[in-house]
């Protein structure tokens, strides 16, 4: 057991419901950790076979690298179990704001939704023998003026081109270091 997972449970804290970027640490570290397996099994392969000196070194040294780096990302991350168990209640504070800050800021939009649907016209009664003249109306202000269309087929163009000459540049780069070997 990693001195993370026993960090994780010695303060009662449970594997799957930390936060996100620290989860993700841990899946990163699982993901390290089935890879140094995975150079195990290749190492002894090259061991069983005879005349690969050079390749059994060569994944000795790999795997002394990446149990020296598991080493050090397991005391980051134990580090970082405790910083979250620390500042636990801190956190769950932010979080209760966030939510209720969401939770105001969707009720004042359904208010203003509401606010913004035009209410029924009364029912009026006719009376039979009065003419009733509308009232003048006043000028309503011309509309705004349309955005030309030219102009912005003009800036997604250029976006286009160069995206177009990033992707043909990479297709050259990698041609050419292809073509080197």
């Amino acid at each position: 057991m990693r001195k993370f997972e026993k960090k994780i449970n010695e303060l009662n804290l449970v594997k799957g419901k930390l936060s996100k970027a620290l989860n993700s640490n841990i899946k990163d570290f699982e993901m390290l950790e089935q890879s140094l397996v995975g150079l195990h099994a290749e190492l002894r392969e090259a061991e069983a076979k005879e005349n690969n000196e050079e390749e059994v070194e060569k994944l000795t040294q790999e795997s002394e690298e990446l149990e020296e780096s598991l080493e050090n990302f397991d005391g980051v991350l134990t580090e970082k179990v405790q910083v979250y168990a620390d500042n636990y209640d801190s956190y769950q504070e932010r979080i209760r704001k966030m939510d209720e800050g969401r939770k105001a800021k969707a009720a004042a939009k359904s208010q203003q939704t509401a606010a913004v649907e035009p209410a029924p016209a009364p029912q009026s009664a006719t009376i039979p023998e009065t003419i009733v003249e509308p009232a003048p109306q006043a000028a309503a202000p011309p509309p705004p003026p349309a955005p030309k269309e030219e102009e912005k087929e003009k800036k997604g163009t250029n976006w286009i081109l160069w995206g177009v000459l990033g992707v043909a540049g990479i297709f050259v780069g990698i041609n050419l270091f292809k073509n080197k070997r």
